[in-house]
């Protein structure tokens, strides 16, 4: 297949894709607005597992407080809505839902390959959103005291190097699957 001809199968999978992709920016956009009104209790659904995990990491349990949080008296935090990683969830949507769709042909395997990134993203966010507080717990703990003066600094950057080292790289290693996959099924017909 010549430059062209990739180009314009490239075009026209992108304009089949199109009522795909406004589904999915649809649930972003959606998803955003939930969030801004959302208040920690109607979080529990990703905070829950997220604190189980934390726990089993950190070894010690929290108390839940309504309207609070997640309670670890033992390191006086609170895991809340601004630790949901609801953010990294629906970023994570978008990326892998536009990834998945590139090798996808059929409608029907369109959707429920939608459906399935969903699922996938949602724990993906609990297994990244807990090693990212889990880092943050061991950093801001075990001696980056030096920072004190610049926690919600250290605690931004902390997050955004942990979820964005997870997202690139399950994301290539997602894509590399897909390829070989379909590199497989061509030589196949």
């Amino acid at each position: 297949m010549d430059l062209k001809e990739n180009s314009a199968v490239k075009f026209i999978k992108y304009y089949e894709n199109l009522i795909y992709y406004f589904l999915i920016f649809l649930f972003f956009i959606l998803g955003k607005f939930g969030f801004h009104y959302a208040d920690t209790d109607s979080l529990k659904f990703i905070l829950a597992p997220t604190n189980k995990i934390l726990s089993i990491l950190i070894g010690f349990s929290a108390i839940y407080v309504p309207g609070d949080g997640y309670y670890y008296e033992a390191l006086n935090i609170f895991i809340n809505k601004d630790c949901s990683g609801i953010n990294f969830l629906l970023l994570s949507f978008l990326a892998f839902s536009y990834l998945i769709l590139q090798y996808c042909e059929k409608s029907l395997s369109k959707l429920l390959s939608i459906l399935l990134t969903l699922i996938f993203v949602y724990t993906f966010t609990i297994f990244v959103n807990s090693a990212r507080i889990f880092t943050a717990i061991l950093l801001q703990e075990g001696g980056l005291k030096i920072f004190s003066n610049h926690q919600g600094l250290l605690h931004e950057s902390i997050g955004i190097i942990v979820n964005l080292s997870f997202l690139i790289l399950a994301y290539l290693i997602v894509e590399k699957k897909l390829k070989h996959k379909r590199e497989k099924n061509e030589k196949i017909t």
